[in-house]
């Protein structure tokens, strides 16, 4: 059984299968998720992020990593964690409110 990371319909299946084999592959891909988003915004060189399309969930958090954003006319951020009953894992819960104020993350 593989399960794709942001793959809503793989919840399903999910709960066919032991819990602790679902906790275990959770945690190792929780600590991907870490590693990767920790060395993209700790990396020493500036960071560019070119978002031509939608950057949701992950791919928004990826974004929000990079130290600077170019954004085309069809690019779209959306964080939609919370609408589909997932904790916010990527970091954009402390990358969010640098890039756009506190007031407006809170929103």
């Amino acid at each position: 059984m593989r399960f794709v990371r942001g793959d809503v319909a793989a919840i399903k299946e999910r709960l066919q299968v032991p819990t602790g084999e679902v906790a275990g592959n959770g945690w190792r891909r929780q600590r991907r998720t870490h590693h990767a988003t920790s060395a993209l915004f700790n990396f020493e060189k500036p960071t560019i992020a070119a978002v031509n399309g939608p950057a949701v969930g992950l791919g928004c958090d990826l974004a929000l990593c990079c130290d600077f954003n170019l954004a085309s006319e069809a690019a779209m951020f959306q964080m939609s964690y919370i609408q589909r009953g997932l904790i916010p894992d990527g970091g954009c819960l402390y990358l969010l409110p640098p890039h756009v104020g506190m007031s407006r993350a809170k929103v």
